[in-house]
């Protein structure tokens, strides 16, 4: 199915509301106010520096039963929405000129989950279906708005390895906190499970974490594991940057650690329908990749330590999606003597997958120029163990 929708008038009317569907639940934009806080190795610059650019990796990764979607606004309020499994921008394009501007262009799953964020003039709505239906079910309940922008991302596209070897002995400390800046709290019924009403805390399955001694507010997954185990590339990509870092931490071997940032490109054809992902690995005490290495999906990067801010030797891994986000098309990454300010973008490798409910990183963080939609990016039988998170 293919839909779009182009009008150059700002509407003044109100949008009928739409009875609920199977799948898929409307709700009204919520006003979010708040800096997020300061996080770990993902968030340890606030600073949000345009100062290098997202490049697409030269080493690509294919994924099969996608299509492709483009989000379109024009001035004066006008927007488009079309998908297919050819190319919808050059066909919104041709029919309707280029004086546009495209926002939003990525993949969809053709057959499994997606969800999808609609944000227009007159609010956002969430919808969350197998297929093209959610992608239709967020169009018609737009179409009496202007200046709509439609994010999407499939619930599942396994490419990543685990990024050591399933031998190693591992024992899970955290992992990503789901709330955070700037709600902060979360009702964790929204997701059908049990527990506080405002839960700090918050997993990837939408559980109330917040009195099991795990850290809030984390943007990654920690694995404790024996200093000098090898690390290993998850996907197939290009090194953005290779690092020792000065974290100024005591209590651990040596205050400056090891950092690897790779670049991951799912390609498609057109390239403007390409995702990109960084992923991150932090606590290294040896780094064997420069920058502008290209690597393959289990190469040894580095060993792991007891290193940086640390109390034990153990790997930090986080996931930033570099398209598609919340607020943009595409997103920059400042890495500098700070820090990083990965924060704004990283996901969850697990995806979110709760017995119901929505991502709430996805689209509440909007104010503070946050947040994505995570996938569920592991192959079959990679993801690595998550104990008692």
């Amino acid at each position: 199915m293919a839909r779009q929708r182009f009008e150059f008038m700002v509407l003044a009317i109100t949008a009928t509301a739409l009875a609920p569907l199977a799948g898929c639940a409307p709700v009204d934009e919520i006003d979010e106010t708040g800096a997020p806080a300061a996080l770990d190795e993902v968030g340890e610059s606030a600073a949000l520096g345009d100062e290098e650019l997202v490049s697409e990796a030269a080493q690509p990764i294919t994924v099969s039963g996608m299509g492709h979607y483009c989000s379109m606004t024009w001035p004066g309020g006008g927007w488009a929405f079309q998908w297919n499994l050819n190319d919808p921008c050059s066909d919104l394009i041709a029919q309707w000129g280029s004086g546009g501007t495209i926002r939003r262009a990525g993949v969809y799953s053709v057959s499994g989950v997606n969800n999808v964020v609609a944000r227009c003039t007159g609010g956002t709505s969430i919808w969350t279906s197998t297929g093209d239906a959610p992608l239709s079910f967020a169009y018609n309940a737009s179409l009496a708005d202007s200046g709509c922008v439609f994010t999407v991302a499939p619930k599942v596209m396994p490419i990543f390895d685990r990024p050591f070897s399933s031998t190693v002995s591992v024992t899970h400390a955290t992992g990503f906190d789901f709330a955070k800046g700037p709600y902060n709290t979360l009702d964790v019924s929204q997701f059908g499970q049990t527990g506080s009403a405002s839960a700090t805390i918050v997993d990837w399955m939408g559980r109330d974490k917040s009195s099991g001694g795990f850290s809030d507010n984390h943007d990654a997954h920690d694995w404790l594991m024996a200093a000098g185990t090898p690390i290993r590339a998850v996907a197939d990509g290009v090194v953005r940057k290779a690092r020792w870092f000065n974290t100024g931490c005591s209590g651990s071997n040596s205050p400056t650690q090891g950092e690897v940032y790779i670049d991951h490109t799912v390609t498609r054809s057109p390239t403007t329908y390409n995702e990109l992902f960084t992923t991150g690995y932090f606590h290294l005490e040896s780094l064997s990749v420069s920058d502008g290495d290209t690597v393959t999906k289990g190469q040894v990067i580095g060993n792991v330590g007891w290193v940086g801010c640390s109390t034990a030797s153990h790997l930090h891994f986080a996931v930033v999606r570099m398209s598609n986000t919340a607020t943009d098309r595409f997103e920059t990454l400042t890495i500098d003597s700070t820090g990083n300010d990965g924060w704004r973008n990283v996901i969850e490798p697990y995806g979110f997958d709760p017995p119901s409910g929505f991502d709430p990183w996805g689209w509440r963080a909007y104010s503070s120029g946050a947040g994505a939609l995570s996938i569920a990016l592991w192959n079959s039988g990679q993801a690595p163990p998550t104990g008692t998170w």
